[in-house]
C-alpha cells in the first residue's frame, strides 16, 4: 500500500509493479471511502506503455477505482492513478493505492506432459496454466496434455488465454478421447486464442491438448486453459 495526492487537474501518479509468471493481481484505490474528495481513475499499462485496462468506479458503486488482471507472463506493469477525466485536484485529493497478488492457476504444467500417459490431471471449472517451449529448430513440437472427466451428454467449453493476456503464443487446441483420437480442434490462425464447445457422448477420461499453431513468429509462450460448463 502506498499513499499519494492528485495535486491539480491533470496530475497523474505512475507506479511500476514487477509481476511473476501466472499471477492474479488486484489494484484497489481508496479515496472516497476515507473521506477524500477525489473521484479516482486508474489505468493499467504494459511494459511498453500500452493501456490494458482502466476503471473509474469500483463494483460496489463508490467513486473509488478497482482493477483485477491476470499476468500469464512475467514482467513490469504500470499503474496510473489520477482524477476522473483529469478535471480535479488539490492537496486534499489524497488516496491510498493497494496492490495485492495471488495464484492465478489451480494447476500448473511444468513440462513432460506430451502424451496420455503423462497428462496433467485437471478439473472442470479450474484454471490450468502452462508454457509452450521455444522450437528446437524452426517449428515448436511441444504439446501439453491435460486429462479430465467428461460426462455423457455434458457440453463443455474450452478457452485458451494467451494472446489476450499478452503472451507471444499463437495456440491451437484439440480434444481427444482415451484412445488418443481427435474429437474436435480449434486452430484460429495465430492472433486469436482458440475456443471450443464440445458435447460428450459417453462418460470417460478425455484430453485437452494445447500446442503452437506452427506459425514461426508466435510458436512459444505461456497460456492459461479454462474448462467450464456454460
Amino acid at each position: 500500500t502506498v499513499c499519494g495526492v492528485v495535486l491539480a487537474p491533470g496530475d497523474v501518479d505512475v507506479f511500476a509493479i514487477t509481476v511473476p509468471l501466472f499471477t492474479r493481481v488486484t489494484v484497489d484505490v481508496s479515496a472516497e471511502v476515507d473521506g477524500s474528495p477525489l473521484d479516482s481513475f486508474v489505468r493499467l499499462l504494459d511494459g511498453g506503455g500500452n493501456e490494458l485496462l482502466s476503471n473509474d468506479d469500483d463494483p460496489s458503486g463508490s467513486l473509488d477505482s478497482f482493477l483485477q488482471f491476470t499476468a500469464i507472463d512475467a514482467g513490469v506493469f504500470y499503474v496510473e492513478v489520477g482524477s476522473f477525466q483529469n478535471n480535479t485536484g488539490s492537496p486534499a485529493h489524497n488516496y491510498e493505492l493497494t496492490v495485492s497478488s495471488g495464484d492465478a492457476c489451480d494447476v500448473v504444467e511444468v513440462g513432460g506432459s506430451g502424451s496420455p500417459a503423462t497428462a496433467v490431471p485437471t478439473v472442470v471449472g479450474g484454471f490450468t496454466c502452462g508454457e509452450i517451449d521455444p522450437p528446437f529448430l524452426v517449428i515448436s513440437t511441444d504439446e501439453d496434455w491435460f486429462s479430465f472427466v467428461g460426462q455423457a451428454g455434458q457440453t463443455l467449453r474450452f478457452d485458451v488465454f494467451a494472446r489476450a493476456f499478452g503472451s507471444s503464443l499463437g495456440a491451437q487446441l484439440k480434444i481427444k478421447n482415451a484412445a488418443g483420437q481427435e474429437l474436435a480442434a480449434a486452430h484460429p490462425g495465430g492472433f486469436t486464442d482458440p475456443v471450443l464447445l464440445y458435447t460428450f457422448s459417453a462418460t470417460d477420461t478425455y484430453y485437452a491438448v494445447v500446442e503452437a499453431d506452427l506459425y514461426v513468429i508466435n510458436d512459444s509462450g505461456p497460456y492459461s486453459l479454462l474448462i467450464w460448463e456454460p
